[in-house]
């Protein structure tokens, strides 16, 4: 302390008497590092929640495009019935309803059970030669003709009724069926309408 005091006497001697105040200089705080680590973590979160919701919109979008090719199938099999046995001018069938929004249980290729409602219709060649006889053979036998349809529904899987081409071996196989059973070529075409799958 006594140093301190002659030390001030000094630079009072040096100034002329007058006590010149030493300027403090506070030293400067050094940054720290966690503003840059917290931007680091913040921006790793925000690139790993864009490329999730990017993944979940592509699975999104590559979904709907099953789902149309889907619609677009039973549209053309809607619209374009199959041909059963030969090419036939719709001016030239008779539409025979079988079952109306029937409901068949049916499985998955992996045993689980289902319930397709769906409603059949056969189209009848009126240019068939046995016509006239067989047609209203077709009104009272229609319990027989119910039976085979339901055969052959119900032994198909829920994947046979997933694209043009299964379904149009089911409807090859019930226009034969009922064909058979008749002993004719009454049946040129069946239709599925109103299809669903529960």
């Amino acid at each position: 302390m006594a140093d301190e005091v002659k030390k001030d006497k000094e630079n009072e001697a040096e100034t002329g008497g007058e006590k010149k105040e030493e300027k403090k200089v506070k030293p400067k705080k050094e940054k720290q590092g966690g503003g840059s680590g917290a931007t680091i973590g913040l921006l790793l979160i925000m690139i790993i929640i864009s490329i999730g919701i990017i993944a979940l919109l592509f699975l999104l979008f590559q979904k709907l495009d099953d789902n149309q090719k889907l619609m677009k199938e039973q549209i053309e099999q809607d619209t374009n019935p199959p041909k059963v046995l030969e090419e036939i001018s719709p001016l030239n069938l008779d539409i025979f309803k079988v079952v109306e929004r029937a409901p068949y249980n049916i499985k998955t290729r992996e045993g689980e059970s289902k319930i397709l409602v769906i409603t059949i219709s056969l189209g009848l060649n009126i240019k068939e030669k046995k016509y006239k006889k067989l047609r209203p053979e077709f009104d009272k036998k229609l319990d027989l003709i119910k039976q085979e349809v339901e055969k052959i529904i119900t032994t198909a899987k829920v994947e046979d009724l997933e694209s043009a081409s299964t379904i149009y071996n089911l409807q090859v196989d019930i226009a034969n069926a009922i064909n058979q059973k008749f002993d004719s070529k009454m049946v040129a075409t069946v239709y599925f309408t109103d299809k669903l799958i529960q």
